[in-house]
């Protein structure tokens, strides 16, 4: 019996496509992750039909990692959110 093939992605090979998520997660620990995401719709504004492969998939990189960087920051607003409102109810005598 063969064991089926997987096709690998082009994205995870490709140095641009990297080199872009790369850039997103170093631009995260400097700056606010909704200009992360500011500047991902910029780099995906850029693109063009005459864009070269490589800015396309910096672009593509980029795009996923802001993605990602703002789902994380969501998510721990969130827990936070819940953290700070079960303080206040205890606070206030009002723990369930």
């Amino acid at each position: 019996m063969s064991s089926p093939t997987i096709a690998t992605s082009p994205f995870s090979t490709n140095p641009d496509y990297a080199r872009g998520r790369a850039d997103a997660y170093d631009d995260s620990k400097t700056h606010h992750p909704e200009t992360i995401q500011a500047n991902a719709n910029l780099a995906i504004d850029f693109v063009t039909p005459n864009s070269s492969q490589a800015t396309r998939m910096y672009a593509a990189g980029y795009a996923k990692s802001a993605v990602e960087i703002l789902n994380d920051h969501i998510a721990a607003k969130t827990t936070q959110t819940a953290k700070a409102l079960k303080w206040w109810d205890r606070k206030n005598g009002r723990e369930a």
